[in-house]
């Protein structure tokens, strides 16, 4: 069903969806400045990224190309999501003057 070449578009293809949905609808309307109610949301959306990853990549033998190392999809998928969602955590932390207590 998937080609090895598109594995790691994929993860990221998910990992962008769910930090563009969260940053962009959900944190606004749900989060605002509250960094406890950030903290735990930001949970819930990175385990959704597992969950939907591990759906389709649990059991299966697929190494993933990190750039300087390869790995399996749960540390490409967590790596990846981190990755993503760096730049638009700061960016939101910022306009909405998130507190960290």
């Amino acid at each position: 069903m998937f080609h090895a070449e598109n594995n790691e578009l994929l993860i990221i293809g998910i990992n962008t969806l769910i930090v563009l949905s969260a940053y962009f609808l959900i944190y606004p309307k749900f989060v605002g400045s509250n960094f406890k109610n950030l903290t735990v949301n930001d949970v819930i959306a990175s385990s959704i990224s597992l969950l939907i990853s591990g759906s389709i990549f649990w059991g299966k033998e697929i190494n993933f190309n990190a750039l300087l190392f390869t790995t399996n999809w749960f540390w490409f998928s967590i790596l990846t999501y981190a990755i993503i969602e760096l730049p638009f955590m700061a960016r939101y932390m910022k306009k909405y003057a998130v507190e960290i207590r």
